[in-house]
């Protein structure tokens, strides 16, 4: 079931990441996807557009937590470090694909992917540690008595 999450949430990613429109995917539920041949990859190098505004900071949060949650999913089937090399390489690999969809991938994009991978991660070795911690001194106490 763990896999399937991971399975769910790479192909979310891919539909909300390549539809040609995510303005009618959010919308409307449409998804549509059109293939461009011949990308222009020089746009993977462009900063973020000057006139950004609130939408495109929550676009941008959406990025985020979307890694995050496909992070902790293969944190829950893959060892920390193939997780952790997955999640990124799938950050870039999706901005790629995005040039073939019609759609403008920037590597300033994949920051923000990595940030909530970043965090996923973080809060994955915090929670370890702090179960090992209070589950080694439980069980140390228990046996005491």
């Amino acid at each position: 079931m763990r896999t399937f999450f991971v399975v769910v949430m790479s192909a979310f990613i891919f539909v909300c990441t390549c539809s040609s429109s995510f303005a009618d995917l959010k919308e409307s539920g449409e998804v549509h996807f059109e293939w461009q041949g011949n990308p222009a990859f020089g746009e993977l190098l462009l900063p973020w557009p000057s006139d950004a505004d609130r939408n495109f900071a929550f676009q941008k949060a959406g990025h985020a937590l979307a890694f995050f949650v496909f992070a902790c999913g293969l944190l829950q089937i893959l060892p920390y470090r193939y997780a952790a090399v997955l999640s990124i390489l799938y950050a870039f690999a999706t901005e790629i694909l995005q040039l073939y969809f019609t759609r403008s991938g920037r590597l300033l994009d994949v920051w923000v992917d990595c940030a909530g991978i970043a965090i996923a991660l973080i809060l994955f070795l915090v929670i370890k540690n702090f179960t090992r911690r209070h589950v080694h001194k439980d069980s140390a106490s228990f046996h005491r008595t």
